[in-house]
């Protein structure tokens, strides 16, 4: 029995598809807050970490005589060195005991030969390289250099030969920064060393109840609605250990909100929040035929198939605010900013501003059914039609790729991107250079989650989940 043939059509088309709770995926960019962090290396030190602080510029030496900044006010002469004292209060600047280097911009001013300046810290020999470079006569010429500091926090100038007046302007320091706060714990999901031991590695099969319907991951377990059996079953990852929660009538769509376990009931008309843990549960109604949920990092997004509208639902106090979708709204997906909502009695997309509270439609496939974000475009299942549509989130520009047949259900994992073929019992597989690999799965292919380390594939017909360890 195909999966799609649980629920009687009033028109070719799918069942409404439940939510996957997606991971933004795609391209990770890191991005830096006020200070950057640079290997800082002093004499005779090994590298150490540090971060680069900026100031307001302040003025640390002026050798003319007529503008004096420090206890200089004479050029340096012909192959002179002249020690600088940069930490504490000197000249105009108050630098930390605790800076390791400094980017200070030097100008040069008034050179009566062909000569070049070097900055070095005080403990450390000389090196060869020039940081400026001057003919005699030469307008003033400034720099930027990053030069590290003596033990002491001073630093050294030298000057080739015939005379040249510096000035020297402090835009920021280093200073050593120690190790960040301790990461989250990695994915729990590595097989045992009594299942790596008993060649158990690979891909696992676990019992779930009657008639899986939809699958999501909160962190440490694997959450299934089982359609018939009325129950939602909270699985160990690792060992398939099960335990069943009753739900209302006919669970579909599952989510995870953070802190909540989230179940939509479609022939009751009501979602129910599980505490995870213990599996208590608080009832909340919905729209007609809630079919699936995401969470957008403040409210839940339920698709009510039976009155075509989405609702956003406070998870607190089960205040909703109601949008109207296309036709048989099914799969629901956030990309950080909008709602997308498919509707598969219409063969579109509808995305939802909700700041605004406008919307816009985008024709896809035929029959769409799943719908997941990878970080920088919409992908969307046309069970129908055998593709997937993927959609441009600030264009609406649309491309289609062939998948097997009768695509559903749909994940993002890593740099991949996942589809499982409901009348092909396979995974398609899409990687970042586009290229499609399949995977044969032994039964009827239902809806599919990733848990940062393994894919969840649903067997409906089989009351089975498979979990597929990705390489």
């Amino acid at each position: 029995m195909s999966f799609l043939s649980h629920r009687p059509r009033l028109r070719p088309r799918v069942l409404p598809a439940a939510c996957v709770r997606s991971l933004t995926l795609g391209v990770v960019l890191g991005l830096i807050t006020g200070a950057g962090t640079l290997a800082i290396v002093g004499a005779g030190e090994a590298g150490v970490a540090n971060a680069f602080l900026p100031i307001t510029p302040c003025r640390l030496l002026d050798t003319r005589l007529s503008t004096t900044v420090g206890p200089r006010n004479t050029p340096l002469g012909a192959a002179e060195t002249y020690t600088v004292q940069v930490t504490g209060a000197n000249g105009q600047c108050n630098i930390p005991a605790s800076a390791t280097a400094i980017v200070v911009n030097v100008t040069g001013v008034s050179p009566t030969a062909r000569t070049f300046v070097t900055l070095f810290p005080a403990d450390a020999s000389r090196p060869t390289a020039s940081n400026l470079n001057f003919v005699a006569g030469q307008g003033p010429t400034p720099n930027l250099v990053t030069v590290s500091l003596s033990a002491i926090g001073a630093m050294k100038l030298y000057n080739h030969a015939g005379t040249v007046q510096l000035v020297g302007d402090i835009a920021g320091y280093y200073q050593p920064v120690g190790p960040g706060p301790a990461g989250p714990a990695g994915n729990p999901n590595r097989a045992s060393n009594q299942q790596i031991a008993m060649l158990q590695w690979g891909n696992q099969v676990f019992d779930t109840g009657a008639a899986p319907y939809a699958v999501a991951y909160d962190g440490t377990s694997i959450w299934i609605t089982n359609r018939t059996a009325n129950t939602v079953s909270r699985v160990d990852p690792l060992s398939g250990a099960r335990t069943d929660f009753a739900t209302g009538s006919g669970p579909r769509g599952v989510a995870y909100d953070g802190t909540y376990v989230w179940v939509a009931n479609h022939a009751s008309n009501t979602l129910s929040r599980f505490v995870p843990a213990t599996g208590a549960r608080t009832d909340f109604p919905t729209g007609a035929g809630p079919e699936a949920i995401a969470w957008d990092g403040n409210t839940l997004w339920v698709t009510n198939s039976a009155s075509n509208t989405v609702w956003s639902m406070d998870p607190v106090s089960g205040l909703a605010v109601e949008f109207a979708t296309g036709a048989s709204p099914a799969g629901v997906a956030f990309d950080g900013q909008n709602i997308w909502v498919v509707n598969a009695g219409s063969d579109n997309v509808t995305r939802i501003v909700p700041s605004a509270g406008t919307s816009s439609t985008i024709a896809v496939g035929d029959q769409p059914f799943g719908i997941a974000f990878d970080g920088v475009y919409m992908w969307v299942t046309n069970f129908g039609s055998d593709t997937v549509t993927r959609i441009d989130t600030f264009t609406f520009v649309t491309n289609d790729f062939a998948t097997g047949r009768g695509p559903a259900g749909i994940a993002v994992a890593g740099t991949s991107l996942w589809i499982g073929n409901n009348l092909r019992n396979t995974l398609t597989s899409f990687d970042a250079a586009g290229n499609r690999t399949f995977v044969e799965l032994a039964g009827v292919v239902g809806q599919i989650a990733y848990d940062g380390r393994s894919l969840w594939v649903l067997a409906p017909d089989d009351d089975k989940v498979t979990r597929v360890v990705l390489p």
